[in-house]
């Protein structure tokens, strides 16, 4: 199940459930609410992010930074022993080749594991009957515009569509929220509506400041990326500020915007298109964590 669609409160009361968090290694304000009860049932974690967490070592951490989860996942079908059929090969393949970019040498997010991952995935399709109806450059265009399509979304729920929340501990409410949009976020400050719905996501997550990245993907050669700060609570939004032009941030090469920007709002380019969000988050985290210690000295 998706996390956001289990009745945790039903779900824990079992003795027989166990956890295994896949595709991510930070918990969601209501996890943390839930505390121990939660804690303690997960057994796995199979994430290709950052590892943000401390867990028990009981735990079996599967954390590797690959360019896909759906990568790790195929190994541990492989390490199982167990046959992949085509149904599967081919719900593993789609976030491969939208992770990785089809395997795009400009983005350079692929690894060995998921070029080794897909070239095992597309043997079970091209030796079974879908054989025929399997072509990874169509399928990756297909599937490139079914995400990229927000035609039907109002502003708030484009922020919400791919969000990640920030909790520098385990405290019951993040402090930042950086939702990747499918536009250039200069396409999105357009929208009428735009500072209304940041407003509106800051009150629902109760965040300190946002992180609003833009992506487009026209094909597997062509990808931009610009970013927006959001600001919140004036001292958290200025530690990531100073993060972003820190040394470490610099990798990132952004270049302010002057125009685009305001007293709540700050735009950027970013030059440097290879860098995701599995960069900028540990990143956000490490400013915010850096100077909350800086405060307590």
């Amino acid at each position: 199940n998706c996390r956001d669609e289990v009745d945790w409160s039903s779900a824990l009361a079992s003795d027989i459930v166990r956890v295994h968090l896949v595709d991510h290694n930070l918990f969601s304000k209501r996890e943390n609410e839930l505390g121990s009860r939660f804690f303690d049932k997960i057994v796995e974690v199979v994430d290709h992010h950052v590892e943000q967490t401390r867990f028990d070592a009981a735990v079996e951490l599967n954390i590797h930074r690959v360019g896909s989860c759906a990568s790790l996942v195929h190994g541990l079908f492989v390490k199982s022993e167990r046959g992949i059929p085509p149904l599967l090969a081919r719900l593993l393949l789609g976030p491969i080749i939208v992770d990785t970019v089809n395997l795009s040498p400009a983005a350079k997010v692929a690894t060995d594991v998921d070029q080794t991952a897909l070239a095992k995935l597309e043997e079970v399709l091209l030796s079974s009957e879908e054989s025929e109806s399997w072509d990874r450059n169509k399928q990756f265009s297909r599937l490139l515009a079914a995400k990229s399509d927000v035609s039907s979304l109002t502003s708030l729920q484009i922020l919400l569509k791919d969000l990640k929340l920030v909790n520098p501990t385990k405290d019951v409410n993040p402090v930042a929220a950086v939702p990747t949009i499918p536009m250039k976020v200069s396409t999105f400050l357009k929208r009428e509506d735009w500072e209304k719905a940041l407003e509106e996501l800051q009150l629902l997550h109760r965040v300190k400041v946002i992180v609003v990245m833009g992506v487009v993907c026209s094909d597997d050669q062509n990808l931009e990326r610009d970013l927006g700060l959001f600001w919140g609570d004036a001292v958290v939004s200025q530690l990531v500020l100073d993060g972003f032009f820190s040394d470490k941030g610099s990798t990132l090469e952004l270049e302010a915007v002057g125009e685009l920007s305001g007293d709540r709002f700050k735009y950027f380019r970013q030059k440097n298109f290879r860098a995701t969000r599995k960069f900028i988050l540990p990143l956000v985290l490490e400013s915010i964590n850096n100077g909350a210690q800086s405060a307590a000295t």
